[in-house]
């Protein structure tokens, strides 16, 4: 069977960078002495993200995470920055539990600290959700300037809302009604987000571009 590739993926260029662990022991968060190698790459045996860290003294990979689009985020611990002795301390959050893999860099040049992160962070990291369009015209998907002024009235009576007056037509006396407790009109979910200048502008244009020689 065929394996899903996430876009993007499939023709991603291995990121890595030299770092090494780090373990909480006594309630502090130590460093592991030893060299290592820290990968994100695309297998070529299951075509899933994965990211590994490997010892450089001895070659041997001990950890092997796979991830998905959307599992964790690699980000700075901006607590290491008082730490005179390792300020370049890095850690792999989950999104979906607490667990955290802490790492420090071991790069000579820690520009590569930040280029390591932004990129992992491009292939592994949720997205931030899309900017939603509050449009009057595009609330809840309804095209309010593709409605003619039947259509329009139609849903105003339907909302028990008064439509504004069409320019040029006579207003009706209102028949006299017994006092009561005002009821608020509630407009439908495709009018929701139209307020009434807007609303009357569109009649408007409606009326007057409609209006015909009979």
């Amino acid at each position: 069977s065929e394996n899903f590739i996430f876009p993007g993926l499939a023709t991603m260029q291995p990121l890595e960078v030299r770092a090494g662990k780090m373990k909480f022991s006594d309630g502090m968060l130590r460093p592991d002495d030893r060299r290592g190698l820290l990968r994100l790459f695309v297998s070529p045996d299951d075509q899933l993200t994965h990211l590994t860290w490997t010892s450089r003294v001895n070659n041997v990979t001990e950890d092997d995470r796979i991830l998905f689009p959307g599992d964790a985020e690699f980000s700075y611990i901006e607590a290491a920055r008082a730490n005179i002795s390792n300020k370049r301390v890095y850690a792999l959050k989950f999104t979906g539990s607490t667990e955290r893999l802490y790492f420090w860099m071991q790069e000579p040049d820690g520009t590569k600290d930040t280029a390591f992160t932004e990129s992992a962070n491009a292939k592994i990291a949720p997205e931030a959700p899309a900017a939603m369009d509050t449009s009057d015209s595009a609330v809840a998907g309804v095209d309010v300037a593709q409605m003619d002024q039947s259509q329009l009235l139609s849903m105003l009576t339907n909302a028990g809302g008064a439509a504004p007056a069409t320019p040029g037509a006579a207003a009706a006396p209102a028949p006299a009604a017994p006092a009561a407790t005002p009821a608020v009109a509630t407009l439908p979910a495709g009018l929701a987000g139209v307020n009434t200048a807007n609303l009357a502008a569109i009649l408007a244009g409606i009326g007057s571009g409609g209006a015909g020689g009979a």
